[in-house]
């Protein structure tokens, strides 16, 4: 095998290389992703006003349960079970459960749309950038998660079905 030199590229000593390793693993390392029975990646995330919303402040122990929906405006499975949400939100709600939906990767403006003639009463975020799809795991939407009254992971599923999001509730209302 013939060596191939390249006189005007320095090589980088060892140590500096071993260095950015670690530190870029450590990085890696120290970055938290969604499994079941843990506690739920923080975020913060402006809602449609730009206000700012921190999920462990305004979760942790306020609610039975909380429903997260990451959707996009451009997915009809999505928008239906955004639909279905409004209609279940206020039994839902009286039950204990908070819902938060977080469109990913869309402009607020574009969310603004559908969200002002849908006008829900539940939290709307939006991610414009996808900081959310790491840690989140998000290959597909809708990305259904629900977080148990302590914030941990209780059930996370991605589904195009309304109704299998009614039985998810269902089934981690009744465990609570």
């Amino acid at each position: 095998m013939k060596r191939i030199d390249f006189p005007h590229i320095k090589p980088i000593p060892a140590t500096l290389l071993i260095l950015c390793l670690l530190i870029n693993g450590a990085s890696q390392a120290g970055q938290s992703i969604i499994e079941k029975g843990k506690t739920a990646p923080d975020f913060t995330l402006p809602d449609l006003k730009g206000e700012d919303y921190t999920l462990s402040r305004h979760i942790v122990g306020k609610h039975k349960a909380t429903l997260l929906i990451i959707w996009g405006v451009w997915c009809p499975y999505c928008r239906a079970i955004m639909v279905m949400l409004k209609k279940e939100y206020p039994r839902l709600k009286a039950k204990g459960m908070e819902i938060i939906t977080i469109s990913i990767r869309e402009s607020p403006k574009k969310i603004r749309l559908f969200i002002n003639k849908l006008k829900p009463d539940f939290i709307v975020l939006t991610d414009e950038w996808g900081d959310l799809k790491d840690p989140y795991q998000i290959k597909d939407v809708p990305r259904i998660v629900i977080l148990d009254k302590e914030g941990k992971v209780d059930t996370m599923a991605i589904t195009t079905s309304a109704k299998i999001v009614e039985t998810m509730i269902q089934n981690a209302m009744a465990e609570q």
